[in-house]
């Protein structure tokens, strides 16, 4: 059980320490998050912040008398909770989107927040349960705060084994319109997007690595790969419709070992998967696509457990008999790739691979995008049906 404390720096700052050193004495350190304690000098605080938000359980946030006007002129304007960017509003925005237990510690006399006051995205906020701090009974008010926490989430951690050498890797890689690559201000944008959908996808200890032509994110192998293949890709696409200036994304991944002394590893063969020359033809024809995703074949292997719509992904043959799978969201077909054809009165009944590789794709089934997998069900609907290979050859480009 892990817990996040929200506070304003100079609104009842003493509070907040409170609060995480007796949070800290009945869960560890290692499960309580404060800023100004957890994230060490020179560090890049985003992905610590994000990350850690993402995968707790309670989000404490805590309210003194300053927090609602703070920043705000004499006529009321300026407030830093208007601020878009302002970290104390958007953690709790993240918070209530992801649907963990956020909890409101009023301190002092502090009236509680009306929704009327608030922005829009923490509005809810005003609609939550909260506990109130009093300046001379703080301790035994503290005390209450982290015993109904416990009793509600229950009193101890419990214990995830980490590999750290096997998990899922994506690399999310700019597609330029021409040579020049995003401003500092799209990349700082588009990073902090990919750190909101890993918070929707609920990933656990995810890591978000700049490259030089893009982000890295790598998924150790606790969370299932789904939360990255499926859940992820929905809610960072999700995200770009709305950020249209920003640049448009390949994005590749691959399962496996993570680091390997010799050899490839699954980073490799992921960026590997972005030189694909159907990325190019898709993004030329799918002119409203914000991404286009590939997947390789043990990461299709595992998310194709969901229902599966074969028309949504098309299968790439690639060197030494492997394969990948290419996906549009928002499409029902990668554009531009010659459709499936189906045969008249006869079963669809899927085909052997090829003995050798071979220069065609097959059209295959795809996923429908939508959420975390649990067992044979998804979303509510039991899963169904086969996976059938069709074989054509490659399409050339040719003008619309």
């Amino acid at each position: 059980m892990r817990v996040f404390v929200n506070y304003r720096t100079g609104d009842a700052t003493y509070a907040a320490v409170l609060i995480d050193e007796k949070l800290c004495e009945q869960f560890g350190k290692d499960n309580v998050f404060r800023d100004n304690r957890s994230i060490g000098l020179g560090v890049d605080f985003r992905p610590k912040l994000w990350g850690s938000l993402a995968h707790s359980d309670v989000l404490v946030v805590v309210i003194g008398p300053r927090w609602l006007t703070y920043g705000a002129d004499e006529t009321g304007a300026g407030r830093r909770l208007d601020d878009l960017d302002d970290f104390v509003r958007c953690e709790i925005a993240l918070g209530l989107r992801i649907g963990i237990r956020v909890v409101p510690v009023l301190i002092g006399d502090t009236p509680a927040p009306r929704a009327a006051q608030l922005p829009d995205d923490i509005a809810d906020l005003a609609h939550r349960q909260y506990l109130r701090l009093h300046d001379r009974g703080a301790h035994h008010d503290v005390a209450r705060l982290v015993r109904e926490i416990a009793d509600e989430i229950g009193p101890d951690p419990v214990a995830q084994p980490v590999v750290d050498h096997e998990g899922t890797v994506a690399f999310l890689q700019y597609e330029l319109s021409g040579t020049a690559m995003p401003s500092r201000h799209q990349r700082e944008r588009l990073r902090t997007l990919v750190h909101e959908a890993a918070g929707t996808a609920r990933l656990v200890d995810a890591e978000v690595i700049a490259q030089p032509d893009g982000l890295m994110v790598s998924l150790p192998s606790t969370n299932p790969s789904t939360r990255l293949t499926v859940t992820f890709v929905r809610a960072l696409a999700q995200r770009l419709e709305t950020n249209t200036d920003l640049p448009r994304l390949r994005v590749a991944m691959d399962e496996g070992l993570l680091h390997t002394p010799n050899g490839l590893d699954a980073a490799d063969r992921a960026r590997h998967l972005l030189g694909l020359p159907h990325i190019d033809i898709v993004f030329k024809r799918a002119e409203a696509a914000r991404l286009v995703l590939v997947l390789s074949e043990t990461c299709f292997v595992a998310a194709r457990q969901v229902n599966v719509d074969r028309a949504a992904y098309a299968e790439i043959a690639l060197a030494h008999h492997d394969r990948c799978w290419l996906h549009v969201p928002g499409y029902s077909a990668p554009p531009g790739l010659p459709p499936v054809p189906h045969a008249s009165g006869a079963p669809e009944r899927p085909q052997p691979r090829p003995p050798a590789p071979r220069t065609t794709f097959a059209q295959t089934g795809g996923i429908a995008i939508g959420g975390d997998v649990h067992g044979s069900v998804y979303n509510g609907d039991r899963v169904t049906g086969t996976v059938n290979h069709y074989h054509h050859p490659v399409p050339e480009e040719t003008e619309p």
